[in-house]
């Protein structure tokens, strides 16, 4: 299969790329043709697909580049994307989200928040979607429409959507992982 992006914007050109190489088979190679160097898409798929293909450059511009892409496992392959351990021992004087998850193509996020010591995330709606918070250091609470929950390192949290909450830090500072669905955002549809 071949795929000539030379008179399609890189971004148009990159989505084009990722559904063709969805397409193909195991062992089967996909030729990329451009007028620019393609090395900003090789990092997407190394972010998205490591270890899932390979990428030979068979011409290096400057006029013309041709790469062969070849799919050598069926789906995207299990991959470490983070370490909590290392993002919560990081100190922090600002609330702040220390880590989600860059693959682009995906139907789960997960965000690393840190909340400065004694800082707190204000009351508010949670999304239309259940999400998991895993407390990897410190400690503080969650306050509810009629209480507060306290919570450690270690505790793992369910927030039901649309759950009334604000989420506090103790002196030491808190730190906790979200997990829940991929949210997309706001997209233009026919009425």
């Amino acid at each position: 299969m071949e795929l000539d992006l030379r008179s399609i914007p890189p971004a148009g050109g990159h989505a084009q790329a990722y559904r063709a190489f969805r397409d193909l088979g195991v062992g089967e190679p996909l030729m990329l043709i451009a007028d620019r160097d393609l090395a900003e898409l090789r990092g997407q798929f190394e972010r998205d697909f490591p270890r899932s293909f390979s990428w030979r450059d068979l011409e290096s511009g400057p006029a013309l580049w041709r790469v062969e892409l070849l799919k050598t496992a069926r789906t995207a392959l299990p991959q470490i994307v983070g370490n909590t351990r290392a993002l919560a021992a990081a100190a922090t004087d600002a609330t702040e989200v220390r880590w989600k998850i860059e693959v682009a193509d995906r139907d789960l996020d997960s965000n690393l928040i840190a909340i400065a010591p004694e800082g707190e995330i204000a009351a508010h709606a949670g999304p239309g979607i259940d999400v998991l918070m895993i407390v990897v250091d410190g400690q503080g609470g969650v306050s509810t429409e009629i209480d507060e929950v306290a919570v450690e390192a270690g505790d793992l949290v369910w927030l039901p959507k649309h759950s009334r909450r604000a989420i506090r830090a103790g002196s030491a500072g808190l730190r906790y992982l979200t997990v829940h669905s991929h949210k997309t955002g706001l997209q233009i549809t026919r009425p």
